[in-house]
């Protein structure tokens, strides 16, 4: 660095150093914006990766759920063949069917939770079972009202009762579903659901 000598102005001082100086800022400064925008090119299709990594993540746990479902109800099918088989008043009942209808409207009532606290995917569940949870839900209305009444509870779920409970809401909700795909089949002239 250069001493101002006596009699220079401080400008002509600050002209000599800069003459000395290598650096260009602009030039600098360029370079760093070329650098800030690969940096956010890098981070946007590192953020494009992690969207698709957590959605097939999602489809995989969606999937493996879904196979654990469809082993529950493959387990109570004997127990649901059972229930469906019953053309007897609840009183009148066999100790086999009571076990069978344990069995369905425990397992069912499982899979309700699930389903409600949307730890499986709802759309999926519907398509796959509505038909089966009105069904066992209408087979069953009858002997779950009794084991409430049994153990004190209210009869139904608008009244306050808890076990079973996610079943029944779930098997209304689908009812509205199973209603409405009847109604559109009858519409269409396919007959609706069976």
């Amino acid at each position: 660095m250069t001493v101002a000598r006596a009699g220079e102005a401080p400008a002509e001082v600050a002209e000599e150093i800069f003459r000395f100086l290598p650096f260009d800022w602009q030039s600098v400064s360029g370079v760093a914006d070329s650098m800030m925008v690969l940096l956010n090119l890098i981070l946007i299709v590192s953020v494009f990766y992690a969207y698709r990594t957590l959605k097939s993540s999602e489809q995989a746990r969606t999937t493996d759920i879904l196979i654990w479902a469809i082993d529950q109800m493959e387990e109570i099918k004997p127990d649901i063949a059972t229930v469906r088989s019953i053309g007897q008043p609840v009183e009148a009942w066999s100790a086999k069917q009571n076990q069978a209808a344990a069995r369905v409207s425990v397992r069912l009532q499982r899979l309700a939770y699930m389903t409600r606290a949307g730890l499986i995917e709802a759309s999926h569940f519907q398509a796959m079972w509505a038909i089966t949870f009105v069904d066992m839900w209408d087979r069953l209305a009858p002997w779950i009202r009794q084991v409430r009444g049994s153990h004190g509870e209210p009869l139904t779920a608008a009244a306050g009762a808890f076990s079973r409970v996610d079943f029944e809401l779930l098997a209304q909700e689908y009812r509205t579903h199973v209603d409405q795909m009847r109604a559109k089949g009858a519409s269409d002239g396919a007959g609706g659901l069976a």
